[in-house]
């Protein structure tokens, strides 16, 4: 069974690209199901019925997994038993009948005008000499930038000349974000006064940490959280709730839709 896993592991990575995030999940989805038949003496993957699943998502239930946990992982194994499927490694589905758990849908969270309004004053006024954290935050305000972008865009990949940001996902596509002119001094304002001195040698991100490394998801999250309790903002802020915030306010602000939406056609700008 090992090298069915394997195999099927393989084809997310090199055939689906799933980025890394997705990866890891799938990886331990599929661990937690392979633990569970190993200790019912389970070691081929046609001897998996669907009585088996049904008594596998009652032990994640027992275990006091969540609705919305649950849910991914029976998504995991509709994935996984497909895969096996198609490729005729198997003979019958047998998630095939099984529902996945209905999840309430959680409202978005969002900050609120007078909170945005606090953290935007903190960036204007007491950012003045971290050129790095201002292009970060102005970037997330200005755009629908996504921390994976963020990660993985280079410094070769800014055209100041242009006037364009080149930005990379988990999965490396590309895509082009055009910088208005408070952007493109922002960002060339922390190439020219921090990353050139900061930057270790031979490295290509565009933003860096203080080692000259390039910076990890958590760094970004650890910067908007320190710069949101600055403003007051005492519950911790996603990156997505900081986007979409950013949105609503700027509607709220004046600009209509069209406009939101323009700021926000970038994304669907594919190389």
């Amino acid at each position: 069974m090992e090298e069915v896993i394997n195999d099927f592991l393989s084809y997310l990575k090199n055939v689906k690209k799933v980025s890394v995030n997705t990866y890891d999940s799938y990886s331990r989805d599929i661990v937690s199901f392979m633990d569970f038949l190993e200790d019912r003496k389970i070691n081929d993957v046609n001897d998996i019925t669907e009585n088996i699943i049904l008594l596998y998502k009652m032990h994640l239930e027992e275990l006091g997994r969540s609705g919305l946990t649950i849910s991914r992982h029976l998504a995991t194994l509709r994935k996984f038993f497909y895969y096996l499927f198609s490729n005729r490694i198997i003979e019958h589905n047998p998630i095939d009948e099984i529902a996945t758990p209905r999840v309430k849908k959680k409202s978005v969270e969002l900050l609120s005008y007078n909170e945005i309004n606090n953290l935007l004053k903190v960036v204007d006024e007491d950012l003045k000499d971290e050129f790095r954290d201002i292009a970060i935050l102005k970037l997330i305000y200005y755009s629908d930038i996504k921390v994976s972008e963020l990660v993985n865009t280079n410094i070769d990949d800014f055209n100041l000349q242009i006037g364009y940001l080149r930005c990379k996902n988990n999965r490396k596509q590309d895509r082009i974000m055009p910088l208005n002119k408070e952007l493109l001094e922002c960002i060339s304002n922390y190439i020219t006064y921090d990353r050139n001195e900061l930057a270790a040698q031979d490295e290509q991100a565009l933003f860096v940490n203080k080692l000259g490394k390039r910076m990890s998801r958590q760094a970004f999250w650890k910067i908007i959280n320190k710069y949101a309790k600055s403003a007051g903002i005492v519950k911790p802020v996603t990156f997505s709730m900081l986007r979409n915030s950013f949105i609503v306010y700027n509607i709220k602000k004046g600009l209509n839709i069209d406009e939101v939406e323009q700021i926000l056609e970038y994304g669907k700008n594919h190389i």
